[in-house]
């Protein structure tokens, strides 16, 4: 009989890649993530400034649309009797 298991030898740890109790599961380092974080709201303020770009364009172009109303008329004010 030997002594080493039909499966054969347990895999070795490789070096450099141990994990000790108190390094936890670190997703980035502090100086990226404030990079991300900084790169998100660089496009969030960019998307907002689009959205509202976008608004007044559509804005002016339902103004244009509208027809012309004279000055010391309200829209919906019947013509006067000498027009």
């Amino acid at each position: 009989m030997s002594t080493c298991s039909p499966v054969g030898p347990a895999p070795r740890p490789r070096p450099g890649r141990t994990r000790s109790s108190d390094e936890g599961n670190h997703m980035a380092s502090s100086s990226k993530q404030k990079t991300t974080m900084a790169k998100r709201d660089r496009e969030n303020r960019l998307r907002e400034r689009r959205e509202l770009k976008q608004a007044k364009k559509d804005a002016r172009k339902l103004a244009a649309q509208a027809p012309d109303h004279p000055s010391n008329e309200a829209p919906g004010d019947p013509p006067g009797p000498g027009s």
